[in-house]
């Protein structure tokens, strides 16, 4: 199974226009790296956007219809530098 090490973080933020450091790739691997291997499983990855509250995220785990999420960067971006 492919991970996802702060590089490839860092280059992915990078390419949908969101601007990431080194260091700051390297911040959010050590945040929701669960198991501490220093890379982002998908369910790692996945976490940054799931709430907290675990009956919201039970809800979104477990919904089969997904509405159009259109311009993707443009969400990740508002998620993740308010």
């Amino acid at each position: 199974m492919k991970r996802i090490s702060a590089d490839m973080l860092e280059h992915g933020l990078n390419e949908i226009g969101c601007a990431c450091t080194k260091q700051e790739a390297k911040l959010l691997i050590e945040r929701y790296d669960a198991d501490g291997d220093g890379k982002l499983s998908f369910w790692e990855f996945a976490n940054m956007f799931l709430p907290i509250d675990e009956k919201l995220r039970q809800e979104l785990e477990t919904r089969k219809n997904t509405p159009d999420l259109g311009d993707s960067g443009d969400l990740v971006r508002k998620l993740l530098f308010r």
